[in-house]
C-alpha cells in the first residue's frame, strides 16, 4: 500500500467519525457536486422526473407504478416495456387494450403451466395477469 492510499484511509476514517467539513465538494473531493438540470431540490414543479415514459401525467405515473411492480417480481420489465410501446399517449382505449391483451396472454400462459405441472410458474403468470388488469 502506498503512502497516498494510507492517507486516504485516514481521511475516510475521519469522515465516518463526523469530522468532514461541508465544503461543497463531492465525496471524492474533485469539485462541486453535480446538479441535475431542471432539478431545484424542492417539491415544486413537475411530479415526475424529466424524460418520462409518457407526456400524459396520469399515463406516466401508472407506467412507473407497473414498472415498479415488475421490479418487485410481479410481471416482467420486458413485457411491461413492450406493452407500453403499444399505447398511444393520452388514449385511454389504447391503454386498456394493451393491458387487456397482455393479461389474457399471461393468464393463458399460467393455465398452460398449471396443466404441465408447474404451479410456481402458473402462480407467477396469474399474478402478473391480475396486475395487468389493475392499471386499467
Amino acid at each position: 500500500m502506498t503512502r497516498r492510499a494510507a492517507g486516504t484511509v485516514r481521511h475516510m476514517a475521519g469522515v465516518s467519525r463526523g469530522h468532514a467539513a461541508d465544503d461543497g465538494q463531492d465525496a471524492a473531493g474533485i469539485g462541486p457536486a453535480p446538479q441535475a438540470e431542471g432539478c431545484d431540490g424542492g417539491m415544486s414543479g413537475s411530479r415526475s422526473a424529466p424524460g418520462g415514459l409518457f407526456a400524459d401525467a396520469d399515463f406516466d405515473f401508472e407506467a412507473r407504478i407497473v414498472l415498479g411492480a415488475a421490479a418487485s417480481g410481479i410481471g416482467d420489465v420486458g413485457l411491461v416495456l413492450a406493452t407500453l410501446d403499444k399505447i398511444t399517449d393520452g388514449d385511454p382505449q389504447s391503454w386498456f387494450d394493451a393491458w387487456t391483451e397482455l393479461a389474457a396472454g399471461l393468464a393463458a400462459r399460467g393455465d398452460e403451466a398449471l396443466k404441465r405441472g408447474h404451479p410456481r410458474t402458473a402462480g407467477w403468470a396469474q399474478l402478473a395477469a391480475a396486475e395487468c388488469r389493475s392499471p386499467c
